[in-house]
């Protein structure tokens, strides 16, 4: 049997009076904080408790062959960032649920549409809830549940419940990245107030059918200024949208 170093492996020489202590923690983990990172890093190791776990979707790449991902939302005490499994390691997001911890190893940043995406490719790892101190330093995993009256910055991942006030707006729009998209708008209620949403893509379409005085519960929606700087609710691609009752009321009662 051969060992060969290359240009990822790393080499480290402890004194011979070395204790134990210090083995384990030099062979640990570098672990980066989600804070920390920026577009275009490679080789990042980072701690993190899972929000929400998404399906494995298929995709076509320019060559014409099949590919599959899926979408974790995690975040630790420092912040929250979304990260892609690939191929293989798309599967994985089947075996997680919100809670869980994991250690992600070798994972590489891009930036998509002005969002930082963390990345698990051929050769990054996932862990899951590994046995580390650094753990039980991770916040608890709650829903951050908002009513509208409490958003007053931007924010996210939010969830958030209320009542369409009129049936969506549905059109299609050219991104910055010349790609033509579907977009749903309207104006969800509760008993505090009331906010602007955008449904993007698949969700535009699911919210097309929505009738006014549906009842509706959106997670992992973003807050955001809008064109009139206005804060309103936008989706991105874990975010999910549930209704919870069928008109039963006028929506007019609301603020």
């Amino acid at each position: 049997l051969e060992l060969h170093v290359g240009t990822r492996s790393e080499i480290q020489v402890f004194p011979p009076d070395a204790t134990e202590g210090e083995y384990i923690s030099a062979l640990s983990p570098k672990i980066t904080k989600i804070q920390k990172l920026k577009p275009d890093m490679q080789d990042v190791d980072v701690l993190a408790r899972v929000i929400h776990a998404g399906e494995v979707r298929e995709f076509k790449r320019p060559n014409g062959e099949t590919g599959q991902v899926s979408t974790l939302l995690i975040k630790d005490e420092t912040g929250v960032v979304s990260l892609n499994l690939w191929d293989e390691k798309a599967a994985l997001s089947e075996q997680l649920h919100p809670g869980d911890i994991v250690l992600i190893e070798g994972a590489y940043t891009r930036e998509r549409f002005g969002n930082l995406r963390l990345n698990i490719g051929r050769r990054g790892r996932l862990k899951l809830n590994p046995r580390l101190a650094e753990a039980e330093k991770l916040p608890p995993y709650e829903e951050m549940t908002k009513k509208i009256s409490e958003i007053r910055e931007e924010d996210g991942p939010v969830t958030v419940k209320g009542t369409i006030i009129a049936a969506p707006n549905v059109r299609e729009v050219v991104t910055a990245r010349e790609e033509r998209v579907t977009v749903a708008s309207f104006e969800l209620a509760d008993d505090t107030g009331k906010i602007r949403v955008s449904a993007w893509r698949k969700l535009a379409e699911i919210a097309r059918d929505f009738a006014a005085g549906t009842w509706i519960e959106i997670k992992n929606a973003y807050v955001k200024k809008g064109f009139t700087g206005e804060l309103e609710l936008t989706t991105r691609s874990f975010t999910t949208i549930e209704v919870l009752s069928k008109p039963e009321r006028e929506a007019s009662n609301f603020p």
